[in-house]
């Protein structure tokens, strides 16, 4: 059904709603200890306390109305009151609120005290505290968790800018109080930019907090009438770390939102790939929807401190997120790019990749206030665009924020704005007709205005009563069309349509003496097209009385080769008339059905592989050779279909020395085709590679070479027997950069090379060789059982050491069934690089799976021959590992001798140091030659 896309929102005069009240722990982590004999207080039967430790603050505003603490000795306890304190700007702290005397509600065991008079205006960052009266020790507090209480004897005065910081009187641990207000209308959980650094540190850390007004949470609270709220952000948490916390930090605090921002912690860490992120993600938003909590999906946000290429991750990773909202209905995109973000010249047309200045923290990462509160801003306009599913209705209050109603009838992807509370109204929506764009009954009450969304751009749409009659007229703009009646809506049936327009004129490719033409209304109505020679000027005419959308009239008896101009029209059954801009059309000519003329076909010297087949036709027309090595049996086909007089096709992946056989072929416009006699060629001679093998092992042999075994050899120094493959990457390394090497072959269990640049270097080449067995650059292969070998290299010899770069890591992957196979326990798993002259044991760390692999992340301090090891009983200590680089991708020195196109390289008498050795060289080329003539 059409509505079905629309979302509609619509202004009532006043609906009821009936709040849900429900129970959140506004410190989730100061828990209720274990309960032992009493032992608190000692020596102190009249005094006041206050939890100073920062997981015990309040995070969450609102007002409380229900305690929750543990009683050891009633007996001994004669007065107990509840406190709220808040650090004021000075640096000292307000009593903002006390409850009345408690005790008579009190009893040994856990107590749940719901108050009488609930505190009101409770923020986040405020403290709770307490004051007791007894006659001996009546709580217990744990002793060994170490948490921070100050406490004075008898009251805190004064009760204003009291100096709690300055008392002599603590205790490293405090009695825990669970305080208690509504679930929060939304939990903001993220990285550092939702803590709100750095102007603000959440209280999961263990820093003071500095500026709360200036989060983004504060401040969109703010925006909704004081919305309650509960920040749960961290400083570096990546989505794994914010998909392992969700349940305790999310789901069990049960909001009605969930705000999600994470990605960029993850972008930043170059190894971790975008599958994982988009994965964490459907993790996160998945189990909000399972547990009945909206998710709020904030995309990345800009960031001015990474690479281009990091940029064009987050787009796409946005784009994935936009797509996964839809799965998960009713979910909310914040898309704050476009209120903090500026183009970065030099990157992709149209990118929000930087931080607008003004809002810049100044560190490219995190925003100042004004840019926190721009996102707040931008959270609080994406609540506009929710959409609902069967059976949820939104109901979207004047400020912007959501409250869930299922008290409507048929109201599919239906948001309902509230303007008072005088009074209420009832609205049905109905299936609207093929010419409807909505169709609704106004039960009771009165509606005074709406907006429907996603429409034609520019289209004018119309109000109208059941009867047809007209209210009003409206034009969309940017989609969106608004209604506005000053007397309002009352009961009654209404619908809305557009005004009656043609789109979409077609014609069909014209032959010589007909065309067939297309059009679309978006009303039923009749056909009629009108034509002529002359622009402006039509004479004739083809219609058809019948009422429809979809439009096709032919036009026949048209002469050859001629241009002909037309318009079309339509007529609805209000009589209501349409007609479209002027067309034209040319006729065909008379049939051609003269083939092309081929001629001087030709074809390059060829090579052992390749050659090239030239010829000329007399028309434009397409390219094909057919060939095969038997006369008149052409089994392979090589087709161009461009139009042209000269062709060329090129055929590759010939066999050497072999004769091919071939004709040419050409086809015109009109489908008219030639084709030239046979003709023939022979490729040229190929030495195979198992000839060049022999001469190479034999001149070996002869050869006594001396290869570097420090590392900074390159995969020059690699015999190439042992060479399975070899992935060679090149980065832009500049100061102050972390450069990431991607590497992405299937037979490469290296992914990512990681490193920080201390010097601007230009591009520098990184390669990885992956090894049939232990490198021939060591000496004796490792003790451990051996997942894989390999040598790895990066920048000239000498390049990689710790003047040009730092931080070093290597990201690989590991197969779980060689785990299995050869019972390896997991955590022996480690990464070893031959350095001195021995394997020295790098720090390795499981960083993620999959069903299929275990991915690890070893630190290094250079680069030469490595190995993948575990062991099944024991573990090893590792050395310190040294600091090399790799030679340049060219040869140190080639010797060079031609055969039919291949080449022989060999090292030089410097790499090797064998007095005479270009003589040796020339001896050898000249056997290859001697032996090649006898050989043919």
């Amino acid at each position: 059904m059409k509505y079905k896309n629309i979302a509609f929102i619509i202004i009532i005069l006043s609906l009821w709603i009936n709040p849900v009240n429900a129970d959140s722990k506004v410190a989730p982590y100061a828990d209720i200890s274990t309960q032992h004999s009493a032992n608190w207080p000692v020596n102190y039967m009249d005094a006041e306390f206050i939890q100073v430790n920062n997981n015990d603050r309040i995070r969450q505003n609102g007002d409380i109305s229900k305690i929750k603490f543990d009683v050891a000795n009633t007996s001994n306890l004669m007065e107990f009151y509840f406190t709220i304190w808040r650090k004021n700007v000075n640096g000292g702290y307000d009593r903002i609120a006390i409850t009345d005397n408690l005790n008579g509600d009190i009893s040994d065991g856990i107590n749940e005290i719901e108050l009488s008079v609930p505190i009101s205006g409770v923020q986040e960052g405020d403290y709770y505290g307490y004051r007791i009266k007894t006659s001996g020790p009546a709580l217990y507090v744990d002793t060994n968790e170490v948490r921070l209480t100050y406490f004075v004897n008898n009251s805190a005065s004064p009760i204003e800018n009291f100096d709690w910081e300055g008392c002599i009187d603590w205790r490293p641990y405090i009695f825990v109080i669970e305080p208690y207000m509504d679930d929060p209308h939304m939990i903001f959980i993220g990285d550092s930019i939702i803590v709100g650094i750095p102007q603000h540190l959440s209280f999961l850390h263990e820093n003071c907090s500095t500026d709360i007004p200036s989060t983004i949470e504060y401040q969109w609270s703010n925006k909704v009438d004081d919305q309650i709220y509960q920040n749960m952000g961290y400083g570096g948490h990546g989505t794994p770390e914010l998909r392992n916390r969700f349940d305790k930090d999310v789901v069990q605090l049960n909001p009605e939102f969930v705000l999600i921002e994470g990605g960029i912690i993850d972008i930043r860490r170059s190894g971790d790939r975008s599958g994982v992120i988009i994965n964490n993600w459907r993790a996160m938003i998945e189990e909000a929807y399972n547990n009945d909590i909206t998710p709020v999906i904030m995309l990345i946000l800009p960031c001015t401190n990474i690479s281009d290429l990091r940029s064009g991750r987050v787009d796409i990773i946005n784009e994935q997120l936009i797509t996964m909202a839809a799965e998960y209905s009713p979910s909310i995109v914040v898309d704050a790019r476009s209120y903090v973000g500026i183009h970065r010249s030099g990157g992709d047309g149209g990118n929000l990749w930087d931080i607008n200045s003004d809002y810049d923290s100044g560190d490219g990462l995190h925003f100042n206030s004004a840019g926190n509160e721009r996102i707040a801003q931008a959270i609080k306009d994406s609540f506009k665009y929710i959409y609902g599913k069967p059976g949820l209705y939104n109901l979207i209050q004047s400020d912007g924020t959501i409250i869930y109603s299922e008290g409507l009838s048929n109201a599919i992807n239906t948001s309902w704005r509230m303007a008072s509370t005088s009074s209420t109204a009832n609205v049905i929506y109905n299936d609207p007709s093929t010419d409807e764009i909505a169709d609704f009954t106004i039960n009771s009450g009165s509606i005074k205005w709406f907006t429907i969304y996603d429409l034609s751009q520019d289209q004018v749409y119309h109000l109208r009563r059941s009867d047809g009659t007209l209210i009003e007229s409206s034009t969309a703009l940017n989609g969106i069309v608004n209604f506005t009646m000053t007397e309002g809506l009352s009961t009654g049936t209404y619908y809305v349509d557009t005004s009656f327009v043609i789109t979409d004129v077609n014609y069909d490719t014209p032959v010589t003496d007909s065309v067939n033409i297309t059009w679309e209304t978006n009303k039923n109505s009749d056909s009629l097209v009108q034509y002529g020679t002359t622009s402006g000027n039509y004479p004739s005419n083809t219609s058809d009385q019948e009422m429809v959308i979809s439009h096709s009239i032919e036009l026949s008896g048209l002469s050859p080769g001629i241009t002909y101009y037309f318009v079309v029209t339509s007529t609805d059954s209000n009589n209501d008339l349409a007609q479209s801009d002027e067309y034209f059309f040319m006729t065909a000519d008379i049939a051609d059905t003269t083939p092309p003329v081929i001629s001087n076909i030709t074809n390059t010297t060829p090579t052992t592989d390749s050659v090239t087949i030239s010829w000329e036709t007399d028309e434009d027309s397409d390219s094909l050779v057919k060939y095969g090595t038997e006369s008149g049996s052409y089994i392979v086909d090589v087709p161009d279909i461009a139009l042209v007089i000269s062709h060329s096709i090129e055929l590759s992946g010939l066999n050497s020395n072999t004769t091919y056989y071939y004709v040419v072929n050409s086809t015109d416009a009109v489908n008219n085709s030639a084709q030239s006699d046979e003709y023939f060629f022979t490729t040229a001679y190929n030495t195979t590679n198992e000839e060049i093998s022999d001469l190479v092992k034999v001149f070996r042999k002869k050869v006594s070479t001396s290869r570097s075994k420090s590392g900074g050899g390159g995969a020059a120094g690699e015999d190439f027997n042992n060479i399975m493959i070899s992935e060679t990457q090149r980065e832009f390394v500049c100061i102050g950069e972390d450069i990431s090497y991607v590497f992405d072959s299937e037979d490469n269990i290296v992914r990512y090379i990681n490193f920080t640049g201390y010097k601007t270097a230009g591009t520098i080449p990184a390669k990885v060789d992956m090894l049939n067995h232990t490198s021939s650059l060591v000496n004796y292969a490792p003790l451990d059982i051996v997942y894989k070998n390999l040598n790895i290299w990066v920048g000239n010899k000498g390049w990689a050491n710790s003047k040009n770069i730092g931080n070093a890591t290597i990201n690989f992957n590991l197969e779980k069934s060689w785990i299995n196979e050869n019972n390896i326990d997991r955590s022996t798993i480690k990464m070893k690089r031959y350095y001195n002259g021995k394997w020295n044991i790098l720090e390795t760390t499981l960083i993620d799976q999959d069903v299929k692999y275990l991915y690890f992340e070893s630190k290094i301090a250079g680069f030469s021959s490595f190995v993948i090891t575990g062991k099944q009983r024991y573990t090893g200590e590792p050395d310190e590992p040294g600091e090399e680089g790799i030679e340049d991708d060219k040869p140190v020195a080639v010797v060079t001798e031609t055969l039919n196109n291949t080449s022989v390289e060999a090292p030089t008498g410097d790499e090797i140091g064998i007095p005479g050795f270009g003589l040796f060289i020339c001896l050898v080329v000249w056997l290859i030659v001697i032996w090649k003539i006898r050989k043919e």
